[in-house]
């Protein structure tokens, strides 16, 4: 019983892992959109996406204009899963 339990404790981790990557990555497109339509719904700059709930989990990006990088993060039950991109001109 002891070795099942792990499998499923390890599948559910697998799972979370996948759906805080999939956040992240609504995250850095909601990011896109904001520079794409140059429109700052929160008004805390181009780009930078607040914390959303979004399923099970949430999402933010934060853009660096002076460094030109985008961060976007999504968490679920406590897992982080980052994308990190550094761009040359928008």
């Amino acid at each position: 019983i002891a070795i099942v339990l792990s499998r499923l404790n390890a599948i559910n981790l697998e799972a979370d892992r996948l759906k805080a990557y999939y956040l992240a990555e609504a995250g850095f497109a909601a990011c896109q959109h904001e520079m794409g339509t140059g429109f700052d719904s929160a008004g805390d700059g181009i780009g930078t996406i607040p914390f959303r709930q979004l399923g099970q989990g949430v999402y933010n990006a934060v853009h660096d204009f002076g460094n030109k990088t985008i961060n976007a993060t999504g968490v679920v039950n406590d897992v982080k899963r980052s994308i990190f991109v550094k761009y040359d001109s928008m």
